[in-house]
């Protein structure tokens, strides 16, 4: 990584654009190690390119399990890619974070006082990256929140159901809320604490939590709050925002 590193650095400080032979290959396989990464979007004659990409290095430095990638918006090799992640009127230079799953979680634009830290915070926790993951689908998910000692075989039976039930799908996705990895995911929707029984949030396809039940509900329940749009509308898990489920 370090001599990459010095690559790409050497070849902003020339001028150059760096070179790959296909930025979705380099996000592929950063992911297929288990990697996520701090694509760094740039354009050719921006100022800022190499300080957003030494930032993203140190981000790295912060989160191993990571690989920083160089996307130039202008090079008709990357259209398609600047398509997928809506990026044609993006500011620039700015660092997309692309979970481990692949999934796109937020975005960053460089600015002087953005932080190595500020791009590490981006990273989503495995189960939001599944939930990101699903929602990016267009698809609801049941999010069952328990805990080890919690029996929730019937109620993930009951979820179940509720996924075929639902014309375009569903996923159910599990969170041990004792998971340290997992409390601020839990945190940004107001999942603080659950009682004796484990808890099912209802997210529709928007990313808004449309319900919560405890313990066991019927699927037709589950199914009919998933495709039902809250009044209001919550924030989506990825928002960056707060937004509590209604009790």
């Amino acid at each position: 990584m370090k001599n990459s590193a010095l690559t790409i650095i050497s070849a902003f400080i020339m001028g150059m654009q760096t070179i790959s032979a296909s930025v979705q290959t380099d996000i592929e396989k950063a992911n297929k190690a288990g990697n996520c990464v701090f694509l760094v979007v740039t354009e050719t004659g921006n100022a800022d390119n190499a300080a957003a990409v030494i930032l993203s290095l140190e981000a790295h430095k912060l989160s191993p399990k990571s690989t920083v990638i160089e996307l130039n918006r202008a090079d008709k090799a990357n259209e398609s890619l600047v398509a997928k992640y809506r990026l044609s009127g993006a500011g620039l230079p700015m660092v997309l974070i692309i979970a481990s799953n692949g999934v796109e979680a937020g975005g960053v634009a460089y600015l002087k006082q953005t932080t190595a830290e500020n791009i590490v915070a981006l990273i989503p926790s495995q189960k939001k990256a599944e939930v990101l993951k699903i929602i990016n689908e267009g698809k609801p998910v049941f999010l069952v929140v328990s805990k080890k000692a919690m029996e929730k075989k019937e109620i993930l039976s009951m979820c179940k159901t509720a996924c075929a039930e639902i014309k375009d799908g569903a996923q159910t996705v599990e969170v041990d809320f004792d998971d340290a990895a997992e409390k601020k995911f839990l945190t940004s929707l107001n999942i603080s604490q659950i009682g004796s029984e484990p808890q099912t949030f209802v997210i529709n396809s928007k990313g808004q939590i449309a319900g919560s039940f405890t313990g066991i509900t019927d699927s037709k329940t589950l199914s009919a709050a998933a495709m039902k749009k809250p009044a209001g509308g919550c924030c989506a898990p990825g928002s960056g925002k707060s937004c509590g489920p209604k009790k």
